[in-house]
């Protein structure tokens, strides 16, 4: 798009994931687009929750206790940054199903969950750098296998028996993971062979930015250590800036269950919890562990992650989980209800809410909500110790309270911020959006000049609008050509340069640069990825195109292919032969296409297949 291929920045996003579809379904049906993605990233984030609770569901195995960590998980960090940072949802949403299809398949082998673990599988494997998601998975299944071995040993002849009867269905399903693999191949391979430069990971890019991310020290800024404090974690919290996507925040009665549940028994649940978070933890402090540096000097792909915060959202579910698990022993432990442990457990009770009220007490800016919360919980322990029944609706509404009380307040504080903002970055870009309608890309002959060095902001907005860029070419990943030059020639002269798209040579070398549409020269048809040019010179010329070179573009005159020369370091130059001609770029990349269309079939085939088989065991039909 204007000359950067956007393959590799596709990928952030998931591009081939079947959800997606949404946003043109949203759009075909009056939205604008902006509005689309918006309320497609809503419900991919309320997919994400529903993923969450259907997984505490099979480790608790208790509907109730599901819901306790479906609503602390809800009203976390992650519902107060889903808009402002997009990586975390897309990590953890497809992560969280991910394991989820993985402990129903091995509690009893289905075609259907079979075919949701492949689908969410791949969705991994295509967004992002699934880095992250290989850490957790390798660490929780380690943990998995270590504590249930037998169970697990068990099941394996069950698999295998489900391996062998389904036999099509799984050489179908690891030929589509093969095919998840490309995208990522290609893109990598883009970046070895500096057909582009990734930000932050080429040395020159670096050099000339002054950093060094192969130094460990430039890479540990982006983690909790170096951007929090402990005190955010109760201070404060209604001036939580609305942006910051690296800040951990639950909700105060998260924090009182795992201290009352200090002198639990503990369960192999609580241990794979514990183990699970406290190396994401370590990895989340950066310099404030020496874990991190550890795993960065012998870990070769912790080299090619910056930003350690986005392993938050599966630490954050460690934690949700540790805490319900407690409560859950807790809850249905009746021993502490006898009298020989309810004197011991009452004053637990009074210890923990009494010392973290006074330890609030002496901090500062501390919300009301959080007093609010302290009592609420502290009068539903005590209901719950002196009722006879286990469960009761004035316990239901208690809990909800204890749970809900403090983030509703924090939220409504931070939506507050956020309305009020006149210094977000993006903030007439997004402006822009909401008020542009999806329009055809508008070509002009002659680009705007930029007094300034352009950011992203300018190319969003660009591509917003579809107009062109104030350069030739944008901010995010610029092909190598055209970084290469901006090392060689000042800033200026190559806006002077580029200010033009076209100029045409003659046989002197003279240049003619071209201002409007003519009888000799015009532009005839343009979107992003081609352009028809009509020409009609009496002798041989030479067009010099001012947009980027690169491999994957393929010139055309008259229907025939014609070399397209790198001129000039940066641009695209073909030879013109005299008389009329009809001139062709067109931007087609090997094979990316077609790789593109079989993920996107592959997957998009997954999730109707996983649909039916879903149906056939459930209703048992077609």
């Amino acid at each position: 798009m204007w000359g950067t291929p956007t393959q590799i920045f596709l990928n952030y996003v998931g591009i081939f994931n079947p959800f997606w579809l949404l946003i043109n379904i949203f759009n075909v049906c009056g939205l604008s687009f902006y509005l689309s993605f918006v309320y497609t990233i809503a419900l991919y984030f309320w997919l994400g929750q529903i993923g969450f609770y259907l997984l505490a569901k099979i480790i608790f195995k208790d509907s109730r206790m599901a819901y306790v960590a479906f609503l602390l998980f809800l009203f976390s960090c992650l519902s107060l940054s889903v808009f402002a940072q997009y990586h975390p949802p897309l990590l953890y949403i497809p992560g969280t199903w991910f394991f989820y299809f993985v402990l129903s398949f091995f509690q009893k082998p289905s075609r259907w969950t079979w075919t949701g673990l492949t689908l969410t599988a791949g969705i991994i494997l295509t967004t992002y750098l699934p880095f992250y998601f290989i850490t957790v998975f390798v660490l929780v299944g380690v943990l998995i296998v270590g504590f249930y071995l037998s169970t697990v040993v068990r099941t394996l002849p069950i698999v295998g028996q489900f391996f062998r009867k389904n036999s099509v269905l799984i050489v179908l399903s690891f030929g589509v993971l093969f095919l998840a693999f490309m995208p990522g191949v290609r893109a990598y391979q883009s970046t070895v062979k500096k057909e582009i430069v990734a930000p932050f990971r080429y040395e020159e890019v670096e050099k000339r930015s002054g950093v060094d991310f192969s130094k460990y020290e430039q890479v540990a800024k982006n983690g909790f250590a170096t951007r929090m404090d402990f005190k955010d974690l109760y201070e404060d919290l209604d001036i939580i800036t609305y942006g910051d996507d690296c800040f951990f925040y639950v909700s105060i009665f998260l924090y009182l269950l795992i201290f009352l549940g200090v002198f639990v028994r503990v369960s192999r649940i609580m241990a794979i919890c514990v183990l699970t978070a406290l190396p994401l933890f370590f990895l989340i402090l950066t310099v404030g562990s020496g874990f991190h540096r550890f795993v960065f000097e012998h870990v070769f792909y912790f080299k090619l992650i910056r930003n350690m915060h986005f392993f938050l959202p599966f630490f954050l579910a460690a934690m949700v989980l540790l805490a319900t698990e407690q409560f859950r022993v807790i809850f249905d432990n009746r021993k502490v209800l006898t009298s020989k442990y309810r004197t011991l457990f009452l004053l637990h009770i009074v210890v923990v809410h009494a010392g973290l009220a006074i330890f609030l007490r002496e901090q500062q800016n501390i919300v009301f909500s959080s007093y609010l919360t302290i009592a609420l919980s502290f009068l539903f322990w005590l209901t719950f110790v002196f009722q006879k029944r286990s469960y009761s609706y004035l316990l239901s509404i208690l809990l909800f309270l204890c749970i809900m009380v403090q983030p509703v307040e924090v939220v409504w504080h931070h939506n507050q911020r956020a309305l009020s903002l006149t210094t977000v970055t993006n903030k007439n870009v997004v402006e822009d959006c909401i008020k542009s309608p999806s329009v055809k890309p508008v070509f002009a002959y002659v680009r705007p000049i930029a007094d300034h060095e352009v950011g992203n902001d300018d190319t969003a907005r660009a591509r917003i609008t579809m107009t062109d860029t104030s350069r030739f070419y944008g901010a995010g990943f610029p092909i190598f050509w055209s970084y290469d030059l901006s090392l060689k020639e000042s800033f200026d002269d190559i806006q002077q340069f580029t200010k033009y798209k076209f100029y045409i040579y003659d046989n002197q070398q003279r240049a003619i640069s071209v201002l409007e549409p003519s009888e000799q020269f015009a532009v005839t048809d343009f979107d992003t990825n081609s352009l028809k040019i009509k020409t009609n010179y009496l002798s041989e010329k030479f067009l010099v195109y001012t947009d980027s070179f690169h491999d994957d573009w393929k010139a055309y005159v008259n229907g025939r292919i014609t070399k397209i020369h790198r001129v000039h370091t940066a641009f695209k130059g073909i030879s013109l032969p005299a008389g009329p001609n009809e001139v062709v770029f067109r931007y087609s990349p090997s094979g990316v296409v077609v790789m593109s269309f079989a993920v996107s079939v592959a997957f998009l085939f997954l999730a109707v297949l996983m649909i039916w088989f879903w149906r056939k065991e459930k209703y048992g039909k077609d």
